[in-house]
């Protein structure tokens, strides 16, 4: 074995001894959906009157390179003790390729609703190209929230309170029951960073570890999302 891989092999080593050690908070973003490769709004679930697009083969593999990604950083069903997945299909379909992996098991998942997609009510399935052009002062993904605000869709301010509500009783969570995977979608992923003062945007099936004391000292309703952007 070559000395640079008997370093990557020793740093690698570190990080499970981590990873079992201290309880983390992990967000993923779901894999590449069909609604994508659509460019259409996507914010309900079948059973809502939507569409709820499926993951893509492309989404599939990225989810499952994630998936081997933690695996190896030792992330497994032993280690994890809970896993909040969003009710639109392509987050439950992300959820149950981590739990074929063995990075969770089925029995910690829970469908949290805090976690999904603003609902966009009369711009639900309406392709991107079209909004934009009814509304040309848009650039970017939150200033499409708020403008679907406008037309009966959720506000930046309702996705705000329900991401601060989740972050709130996350902070109880007991760290020897393991660490906590959040599965999500792009927008709500930001805005749970920006809350805790984190400039970041997840690409599909792109997984951030957080340090669990992140949680702790922050007062939520301070800090200000008005600046965030997703495309």
């Amino acid at each position: 074995m070559t000395m640079t891989r008997l370093i990557s092999a020793f740093f690698l080593f570190l990080w499970q001894i981590i990873a079992l050690d201290a309880t983390t908070l992990i967000v993923i973003r779901h894999g590449e959906g069909e609604h994508n490769l659509q460019l259409v709004l996507s914010s309900w679930t079948k059973k809502e009157g939507g569409v709820d697009h499926s993951l893509t083969e492309k989404g599939r593999k990225q989810v499952s390179e994630t998936a081997q990604n933690l695996l190896e950083q030792g992330f497994n069903q032993k280690t994890v003790g809970l896993v909040l997945v969003s009710p639109l299909l392509r987050t439950c379909q992300t959820a149950q390729i981590l739990v074929d992996y063995g990075v969770c098991s089925e029995e910690v998942l829970q469908i949290e609703e805090r976690i999904r997609e603003p609902i966009a009510k009369d711009w639900e399935g309406k392709f991107v190209g079209d909004i934009h052009t009814l509304c040309p002062d848009l650039k970017n993904w939150s200033d499409e929230v708020k403008a679907s605000a406008q037309r009966g869709g959720e506000s930046p301010e309702s996705v705000q309170r329900r991401i601060e509500s989740l972050l709130n009783q996350l902070a109880e969570w007991e760290s020897a029951n393991g660490h906590v995977i959040l599965v999500t979608h792009g927008y709500p992923s930001q805005v749970f960073f920006s809350i805790l003062g984190i400039d970041k945007k997840l690409e599909t099936a792109e997984a951030e570890i957080l340090n669990w004391d992140l949680l702790h000292p922050l007062t939520y309703s301070e800090k200000n999302i008005e600046n965030i952007f997703i495309d």
